[in-house]
């Protein structure tokens, strides 16, 4: 019986040594240390332009970043700052953003909501990048960062102020107004032309000089007979 006992036993601290292997034992400090970032704040965000992730190069993208203080004590909102990523490895930094200086201080139990801006380079590729945005804000001396954004996204082609339909647009909206201002002119009173007849003097008297009157009237019996000059002598 005993050693039916023993053996029990044996068998009991044999699973119990398996078992133990698989259980991981974490402990009282790293508990508190995962729960502080997540029960201090708390972060919401949305892209209002690229809802779809989905970013043209070379424009503007903005993100609305909710900042929720759960603390006992106020805390400051110092900067916001993104940078662009291999999106196989996020060590990897393809492009640096400026940082956004804020100095916002949020008082416990409120909220505060804040836009950051940033542009991708116009002569990136069209395709997967990754994408991270961090905000840092301080508690007293003490400076916390928290990377709220880590996902990838699409850098799309650069868009163009000028497309086939805004052409289209153009010339059906020149066209109607070209209709209305025809159909206008075609409406207005037609003015009658006046014709302007100069009066002629009867009185005026041309005086045609002798070479002139000889030049037409050569040839024809009322030609001019050379005048002869006489002398008449004084008795």
């Amino acid at each position: 019986m005993n050693k039916l006992i023993a053996l029990l036993l044996a068998v009991l601290m044999i699973i119990g040594c398996v078992y133990s292997d698989d259980v991981e034992i974490t402990t009282e400090d790293e508990v508190v240390a995962q729960a502080t970032p997540t029960s201090d704040v708390s972060f919401s965000y949305i892209f209002p332009d690229n809802q779809d992730k989905n970013f043209a190069a070379g424009s503007v993208v903005e993100v609305l970043v909710g900042f929720t203080n759960n603390a006992d004590n106020a805390l400051n909102i110092t900067h916001i700052y993104a940078s662009l990523n291999h999106p196989q490895d996020f060590s990897v930094f393809i492009q640096n953003y400026t940082r956004g200086d804020f100095g916002v201080a949020v008082e416990k139990g409120h909220h505060a909501t804040l836009a950051y801006r940033f542009v991708p380079s116009e002569y990136l590729e069209p395709r997967e990048f990754g994408l991270l945005i961090s905000l840092e804000y301080q508690d007293g001396a003490q400076n916390f960062t928290q990377t709220f954004f880590n996902s990838t996204i699409n850098i799309t082609e650069k868009e163009t102020s000028f497309d086939m339909d805004s052409f289209f647009l153009i010339l059906l909206g020149l066209g109607f107004v070209g209709g209305i201002g025809y159909i206008i002119y075609g409406k207005m009173p037609k003015q009658k032309k006046v014709r302007v007849v100069s009066k002629v003097n009867k009185n005026a008297v041309r005086v045609e000089t002798e070479d002139e009157t000889a030049e037409w009237l050569s040839g024809t019996s009322a030609a001019s007979p050379k005048v002869k000059s006489v002398v008449k002598k004084n008795k």
